[in-house]
């Protein structure tokens, strides 16, 4: 008897807590992604959460990207790119992720053919870099051609790379993608020449920036990096100040970025 009680006082408060999940995805805007964890602060049960999205998605009314991410569907929702999506994953478990020169030219490619309105690639296997340990998903897509009129199922396989936090580090910035791909090539290839040839292109302002990520750089890099512009040392010299005035956002402005 007090199993039965019990259970129907569940059933109750599943119900209840469903409520919410319903009204927080209700009220969400246009083609917004959430994730399963987003919304486990709303439910006790992770089963029962698991069990409504899946319903929901078969009925038609959500849109499963990948496992754990969702949208509501709508006829005038956009294919979401995987770099969007693997995104999306590593905020949702707390974690970072960098792209590699393979994803960003893969996405330039995939961005040109979205500008004609062709059919993206039907199917796609990439990397990026992450922090922790290695993991990935499989994401499926209804993608429209346009030019054939017609739609077809688009898969693809993401995969992360686990790195170590210094190579998370160096960020997004061009620079810090520069030496990151020459660290992930090993010493071997870092001579001097090559060293000082990926400085020689970097910007005025990108060689501003560089001496607040030498710190994250490996010494067989970062010894043969030639003399770093005065101007930019002189920031750093400035940081401990900066941080008092509450003035340090300001150099960590795009176009104007001096400090990490």
């Amino acid at each position: 008897m007090r199993r039965k009680q019990k259970s129907i006082k569940e059933t109750k408060s599943d119900a209840l807590a469903l409520i919410y999940v319903k009204r927080y995805i209700a009220s969400a805007p246009y083609n917004y992604i959430f994730t399963t964890r987003e919304l486990l602060q709303l439910i006790k049960l992770r089963a029962t959460l698991d069990s409504f999205l899946s319903r929901q998605a078969k009925a038609g009314y959500l849109e499963r990207l990948t496992w754990g991410v969702y949208r509501r569907y709508d006829p005038r929702n956009k294919p979401v790119p995987e770099e969007r999506l693997a995104a999306i994953k590593r905020k949702a478990f707390a974690g970072d992720m960098a792209t590699t020169n393979q994803t960003r030219a893969e996405q330039v490619q995939e961005k040109s053919l979205f500008r004609r309105k062709a059919g993206v690639l039907p199917g796609r296997h990439t990397r990026f870099l992450c922090r922790g340990v290695k993991c990935g998903f499989k994401a499926e897509q209804i993608i429209f051609d346009a030019q054939q009129g017609i739609g077809y199922l688009r898969e693809a396989r993401v995969n992360f790379k686990a790195v170590g936090n210094r190579k998370i580090a160096l960020g997004e910035t061009e620079v810090g993608r520069a030496f990151r791909e020459l660290w992930l090539l090993g010493e071997a290839y870092a001579s001097r020449k090559v060293v000082e040839g990926i400085y020689q292109k970097l910007t005025r302002e990108q060689r501003l920036f560089l001496p607040n990520l030498k710190r994250f750089l490996p010494q067989w890099i970062s010894d043969k990096l030639p003399d770093l512009p005065t101007e930019a040392l002189m920031t750093i010299l400035e940081i401990p100040k900066l941080k008092r005035r509450n003035e340090i956002k300001n150099y960590r402005k795009p176009g104007r970025r001096r400090v990490y």
